[in-house]
C-alpha cells in the first residue's frame, strides 16, 4: 500500500511513477493470492505460495529496475 501511495504522491515530481504503482499492484495482489490459496490447505499449497512470491520478485524486480533506469537517465 505505501509504494502505491508513493506513486500517487511523487506523480508531478518523476516521469513513470506508475511502474511503482505497479510494483506496489503486485504486492497487494500477492498478498491477496497467498491468503487465498495458504488458508485453506497450508500442506498442499507449500509450493504453490513459493512459485507465487517467485513470480512476485520477478515482476516486481522488473518493474523496479525499469523506473531506476528511467529515473536515473532523468538525472
Amino acid at each position: 500500500m505505501f509504494e502505491i501511495a508513493a506513486a500517487v504522491r511523487l506523480r508531478k515530481e518523476i516521469e513513470g511513477e506508475w511502474l511503482l504503482g505497479l510494483a506496489g499492484l503486485f504486492s497487494v495482489l500477492l498478498g491477496i493470492a497467498i491468503l487465498v490459496l495458504v488458508l485453506p490447505n497450508p500442506v498442499a499449497t507449500i509450493l504453490s505460495a513459493a512459485w507465487l512470491i517467485a513470480i512476485y520478485a520477478f515482476a516486481t524486480g522488473i518493474a523496479l529496475v525499469i523506473q531506476a533506469f528511467r529515473l536515473k537517465s532523468r538525472a
